[in-house]
């Protein structure tokens, strides 16, 4: 064997370490890792791709999103060079994403557009419903409730086409979470409900809390309760952000709560959320998790984008809002 041949197999080694302990090991180890590849003075496009890859990821582990976009999107373009449009689109929706955590929203999508513009010219429509699914999140995010209502619609559609019924129950989510931002309730609900049915590779307890609260706003408490109820039993994985659940569950009882009258339990509860927003917000590190969503159900990680001080903010706002005058607790 050549002595390029073993070089060009030591170096691919390397970076698929570096990438590997970007996401899910030691940040410090895939520093290390990259720090040695650095020392190969000229290397062949492949391998640079994936050392460009591997940093991109590391930059997002490690907090500095802004330094990622770089890499990222360098990658995609050498990816595209190589003929690769499968690793073009990781790359510019690892970009979206991380442009997400970072806050800066417009630039995600401008991603997320690159991201379905390549899949969708390269005809490779499973991945084009992920960039379309990432478009309706980003845009919901936005408050662009009619365009992410019109992406959910397209990803649906494209799921129809390819006769996919996974891929259509997670049209079905996306088009319910979309409804829900645009405060149509009654059609979220069912939405969610006829994707929940169908087991869909999504965050379940989040889709029941999403249906609950859209649930509360038809003043169907009943079921909301239910709802919330069947979220408890449901299993969690990291990519369902488990310390997040409780926060979630007592805000959505303190809705129901405060639906039913009962101020001293909507306070309770929504004091509850609070603190477990605020020690979150304070602990946060969006990159440490970054990758739970996409190794849990195969989805772009945008969706699903956990915002600990939006929700404590979303909280306190609504705590401020209540009575204060509380009157007797009904049954």
């Amino acid at each position: 064997m050549s002595r390029e041949i073993l070089c060009r197999a030591r170096a691919e080694a390397l970076a698929g370490l570096a990438w590997a302990e970007a996401v899910a090991g030691d940040a410090r180890r895939s520093q290390e890792l990259l720090d040695r590849l650095d020392q190969d003075p000229d290397p062949d496009r492949a391998a640079e791709l994936d050392r460009k890859v591997a940093r991109g990821h590391l930059l997002i582990r490690t907090g500095r999103f802004d330094d990622s976009y770089q890499p990222f999107s360098e990658a995609a373009g050498l990816a595209q060079e190589l003929g690769h449009p499968d690793m073009s689109y990781a790359c510019l929706i690892n970009a979206s994403v991380s442009a997400a955590c970072n806050g800066e929203f417009e630039h995600s999508l401008a991603f997320a557009d690159r991201c379905r513009a390549i899949v969708r010219e390269t005809g490779l429509a499973p991945l084009e419903a992920n960039a379309l699914a990432a478009r309706c999140h980003i845009l919901v995010r936005l408050g662009r409730a009619e365009e992410a209502s019109a992406s959910a619609a397209a990803e649906a559609e494209l799921a129809e086409r390819l006769d996919d019924p996974a891929l259509s129950a997670v049209a079905d989510h996306d088009r319910g979470m979309a409804c829900h931002a645009a405060g149509q309730h009654e059609r979220a609900a069912e939405l969610h409900s006829a994707a929940l049915e169908r087991d869909p590779p999504v965050s379940r307890p989040l889709a029941r809390l999403a249906r609950a609260e859209s649930l509360v706003a038809l003043d169907r408490l009943d079921e909301a309760h239910d709802e919330l109820r069947a979220t408890a039993l449901e299993p969690l994985g990291p990519g369902d952000f488990p310390d997040t659940v409780v926060a979630r569950l007592a805000r959505v009882q303190g809705l129901i709560a405060l639906a039913r009258g009962d101020h001293a339990l909507a306070t309770k509860s929504l004091e509850e959320a609070a603190r477990t927003w605020r020690r979150r917000a304070e602990a946060e590190r969006p990159g440490d998790r970054y990758m739970a969503v996409l190794a849990d159900f195969g989805r772009p990680p945008v969706v699903g984008l956990i915002e600990p001080r939006r929700e404590l903010e979303r909280t306190e706002a609504e705590l401020a809002a209540l009575p204060e005058t509380q009157p007797t607790t009904t049954p």
